[in-house]
């Protein structure tokens, strides 16, 4: 019998350069049109979905956030598969992320763009609120879909009013709860 043939050599990682890490390629499918449009060079330390959703985000934004866009898929993916892996500390992809954008910079587009990609995808059951209404009602989603994306909105707004020592306990108990839903991602 003839000897097995060695098998190729896996393709090495491109190299990660000094260049903007929010550089991200456009999508396959674009046209050439809409890849001049792009006004960055197409590099990424990101690959694969990371890159693929990024970059698509960014070509359909009339004001292109690449940190927006990048915080928006990873907080996404971080829900889809958050029950699915663990590091070797069996802690999960719980990712609590903020955007700050002044007004009418686009901040709206990528978050959008989310919700309906994974509405599309049969994966809306990943989608939570976007309003912290009570600690009770937190609870609840939890309960319902331990694995979810809240786009809260005007997020500064609430924190100054989680700091008000005149809001109720029932909004006050929401701040506690992230705290302790965050370290208890393995429950």
């Amino acid at each position: 019998p003839a000897p097995p043939e060695p098998s190729p050599e896996p393709s090495p990682e491109p190299p990660i350069t000094d260049s903007d890490p929010f550089d991200f390629p456009p999508p396959k499918d674009r046209t050439k049109e809409q890849e001049t449009q792009q006004t960055k060079p197409a590099r990424t330390p990101f690959q694969g979905l990371i890159a693929d959703t990024v970059a698509d985000i960014l070509a359909t934004s009339q004001m292109p956030q690449p940190e927006l866009a990048l915080l928006n898929t990873l907080a996404a993916l971080g829900a889809v598969f958050g029950r699915c892996y663990a590091s070797p500390m069996d802690t999960r992809t719980n990712l609590y992320t903020v955007g700050v954008a002044p007004t009418g910079a686009g901040k709206d587009h990528s978050r959008k763009y989310i919700k309906n990609l994974l509405l599309e995808a049969k994966l809306g059951t990943f989608l939570g609120g976007d309003a912290l209404i009570s600690g009770a009602g937190l609870i609840n989603s939890i309960e319902k879909k331990p694995s979810q994306i809240m786009h809260i909105d005007e997020f500064g707004m609430l924190l100054a009013e989680l700091k008000n020592k005149n809001t109720g306990s029932h909004l006050k108990m929401c701040a506690r709860l992230f705290l302790e839903f965050y370290s208890s991602s393995n429950a």
